[in-house]
């Protein structure tokens, strides 16, 4: 069935599971789990490679810019046009934040892309993920029919086959297993022989490693994309494998699992989710390994075949016990069946309810107290604070004695390198509707960043948050002490600036909130002779 079908239909389904990738074939869902709840299970932490896609293509403008201001705040903007390597900011932020916001639960497949998501966004996201291993079958090997694949492959019975399974790519450190192999005794061996199992772009990654291989006599294949016969059939003519990562975007190795469901003796070094692979089922280097163990590790599994044997054995029996179809299956419902009690009382169940109501119209503004009212009750669930800064203070004040507040050059430092935990927000009062809107369109002009994929919005203060008003000649205070005060009742911490105030073109932003914690106000204070006046 199609995406526009599953709309249709959505009130006929009593469950909805997601399997969301990092991957363009994957690009469909954003929209339909907006539409369309359901939980999600998580296969790539990061999911910044397809919003770029998603942006770069048009399917969705400025998707990838959305979502890094939705996770990661202005300074990401800034980065992701400022910068002139587009893939550094695409590996350094997740920029994942609204989907695992909408999901009603989440299956990861490795405390790993757990520990990032408390990385990024705290222990309340995510404690109530739910770890079920990555399915795989276990498969059967039969001597006869290995030895017919492996004289259809071009292999010989006496060869000692070493494969490495996934597209040739730097994470997967292909140059780095070459140039072991090359150094290696096995490299002088003629009946070993190195095969890489799997698409070749044309890169000059790619072209590194076949200048390599040109220039050797060693037995290297690069076989390129193969159909999923044939690399079931390497995966059953292979003696060992080698499987090295790096820079983990919270994703679990599919053909590091495959590997052990063919009883392969598998290398792997502990990057990401291949840190948790239990220590006796692969042979395990450091994250950051040396040729030499990579090499050692090589010969030692070369020279004891039943040292090989045995690790295969182990391997298999894991994915056998901890991977079978039946075990994850029963481990998905418990998984399902909770989300969809817990999401019964949660943010997007009550939105939804709301939007079903019949005859109910409310006005901009109605929206606008309701939007709060829900965010002060159900805040995101992120570790994440957000400084609010009252851009009527984004001016030289000129007096006798020449004081002057902040400028916009103090914000543009400030949104650029926001303090630890903090992410900054610009905002400005908005007499129309007596409340406080992001500035959004005067910072990314400050920031040279486009402006139109965003409005300005009502901001969504919390009592996490903390905000600084100013309280300036030409503003009239009464406009927005209402506006303050609900802030305050909400829990922010609101700190008020009255008189012009020197700060130095290089103060820090943590200079600035240890200063308006000297400057906190209370509704019940009159502006002449509040606390947080300033001599």
């Amino acid at each position: 069935q199609t995406s526009d079908w599953l709309r249709a239909n959505a009130d006929k389904m009593a469950r909805v599971l997601y399997h969301f990738g990092n991957s363009p074939f994957h690009q469909y869902m954003f929209s339909l789990l907006a539409d369309v709840p359901g939980a999600i299970v998580l296969h790539d932490f990061f999911l910044s490679g397809i919003q770029a896609w998603r942006e770069k293509t048009c399917v969705k403008p400025y998707a990838w810019t959305q979502a890094l201001y939705h996770a990661h705040g202005y300074a990401a903007v800034h980065e992701r046009y400022d910068s002139t390597d587009s893939n550094s900011v695409k590996f350094k932020y997740p920029a994942n934040l609204e989907v695992l916001q909408q999901a009603n639960g989440v299956v990861v497949h490795s405390t790993y892309s757990k520990q990032l998501a408390t990385q990024w966004y705290g222990n309340a996201l995510s404690n109530d993920w739910q770890y079920i291993p990555l399915l795989r079958a276990p498969s059967h090997k039969n001597n006869t029919s290995r030895q017919k694949i492996r004289h259809n492959l071009g292999l010989n019975n006496e060869d000692v086959v070493v494969c490495s399974f996934g597209m040739l790519y730097p994470t997967k450190l292909c140059q780095d297993l070459l140039k072991a192999w090359l150094a290696s005794a096995l490299s002088k061996d003629e009946h070993c022989i190195l095969i890489f199992v799997g698409e070749a772009p044309s890169n000059e990654y790619t072209q590194t490693l076949y200048n390599m291989i040109e220039n050797t006599h060693a037995r290297v294949i690069i076989t390129d994309w193969v159909d999923t016969d044939t690399f079931k059939q390497y995966l059953i003519a292979a003696d060992m494998a080698v499987q090295l990562r790096t820079q983990s975007r919270g994703e679990t190795s599919a053909a590091v699992l495959d590997c052990m469901s063919y009883g392969l003796a598998t290398i792997v070094n502990a990057n990401g989710a291949m840190a948790e692979l239990p220590a006796d089922t692969v042979h395990r280097l450091a994250d950051n390994f040396t040729e030499a163990e990579l090499i050692t590790a090589l010969e030692t599994l070369w020279k004891d075949s039943s040292q090989r044997v045995a690790l295969g054995q182990r391997a298999y029996d894991e994915i056998r016990t901890h991977h079978n179809p039946r075990f994850c299956a029963d481990q998905y419902a418990i998984a399902i069946e909770h989300f969809y009690d817990k999401a019964q009382t949660e943010k997007q169940a009550l939105i939804h309810a709301i939007t079903a109501l019949d005859n109910y119209t409310p006005d901009d503004a109605e929206c606008a107290t309701l939007a709060a009212c829900i965010t002060h009750n159900m805040p995101s669930k992120t570790n994440v604070r957000k400084l609010y800064i009252d851009i009527a203070g984004m001016q030289r004040q000129h007096t006798a004695s020449h004081t002057h507040i902040t400028t916009p050059q103090h914000l543009l430092k400030w949104v650029i390198e926001p303090p630890q935990g903090f992410r900054i927000e610009p905002v400005y009062f908005n007499s129309a509707i007596n409340q406080y809107c992001h500035a959004h369109h005067f910072t990314l002009k400050l920031l040279d960043c486009p402006t139109d994929w965003i409005k300005d919005a009502p901001i969504e203060a919390t009592y996490r948050d903390i905000f600084l008003a100013y309280k300036l000649p030409n503003i009239a205070f009464a406009e927005c002490n209402n506006a303050l005060s609900r802030l305050y009742c909400s829990g922010v911490q609101v700190s008020l600036i009255e008189n012009p105030v020197t700060i130095p073109p290089d103060a820090s932003c943590d200079s600035l909130l240890s200063f308006m914690k000297t400057h906190v106000w209370q509704p019940n204070e009159h502006p002449s002779s509040s606390s947080s006046k300033t001599n």
